[in-house]
């Protein structure tokens, strides 16, 4: 405008200060970019794992005849990881270095289906089912096969003066509906020797509980228990299956299977049930 005088822009330098702080927020800008395209790329990704493991969890139901509810159970013990907690893992992977979520899904997996464990073993490096009878083995009191227990038959055996011969008794018993803090973990869910704190698990009803009883001799041992509510009849069998190849690997010879008012057990086992 006429009148007023043309002042020319200068520009002026930054101060050292101004410089630094501006580089931070540049920094700090593509971070947040990164940070945002990793967690893009990381919903992708999950978005496709949740697909995968529906998929298989669909074909190993529709395959091997497994509940909604087992599944649902099986899943869980995934956690978030799904199949990826296996990627890293060869197939004679060192037992003492398979991750928490691999053991509580494998024994939870072989205990419900033992046909699926070893379809699903052709295509992930899981342990052998063998590894699995030693993970369910507990000396603590937990649900499962109880090593002092079979410790305490050995002893008995290679004390006997005559070869022993024994029965396998079993039978589920009503307990109280209850969940207590035993100082270490929640006790009192669903229990099949897994020994998993998960509250999503319904509250145990039964206990099974098996018992070895010598046919020649006059004493008695409970080797093992689980926390039950309401499990199939080719659960039972499983898990029947299961302690009896541990008995027999520590060469202790069952002969009589002796199962209480629990027929549909005899069905799964191969046996003919026979009502008098």
């Amino acid at each position: 405008m006429a009148g007023q005088s043309h002042i020319p822009f200068t520009h002026v330098p930054p101060t050292a200060q101004a410089a630094t702080e501006l580089g931070n927020y540049k920094k700090k800008i593509l971070e947040l970019r990164r940070l945002n395209q990793k967690h893009r790329k990381q919903k992708c990704l999950a978005r496709k794992k949740i697909r995968k493991l529906s998929k298989l969890f669909e074909e190993l139901k529709e395959k091997f005849k497994i509940t909604e509810e087992n599944i649902k159970r099986i899943k869980s013990c995934l956690g978030e990881m799904g199949l990826d907690v296996f990627q890293h893992l060869k197939k004679n992977q060192n037992k003492n270095k398979y991750p928490e979520e691999i053991r509580k899904f494998t024994l939870t997996l072989f205990a419900y289906s033992p046909k699926t464990y070893a379809y699903l073993r052709k295509y992930l490096p899981l342990p052998h089912a063998r590894t699995l009878t030693k993970w369910l083995s507990v000396i603590d009191g937990n649900p499962g096969i109880t090593k002092e227990a079979i410790g305490s038959v050995k002893r008995k055996i290679a004390e006997s003066k005559h070869p022993l011969v024994f029965a396998l008794m079993l039978d589920e018993m009503a307990i109280k509906k209850q969940i207590e803090w035993d100082g270490k973990q929640h006790v009192g869910f669903v229990n099949l020797g897994e020994n998993i704190d998960d509250d999503t698990l319904p509250v145990a009803s039964n206990a099974l509980v098996y018992l070895l009883v010598p046919l020649n001799s006059n004493w008695k041992a409970p080797v093992a228990y689980y926390l039950t509510d309401g499990l199939t009849g080719e659960v039972l069998a499983n898990l029947t299956n299961n302690l009896l190849t541990h008995l027999h690997d520590n060469s202790i010879n069952v002969c009589v299977l002796v199962v209480v008012a629990i027929r549909a057990c005899y069905l799964h086992l191969g046996f003919v049930y026979h009502t008098h």
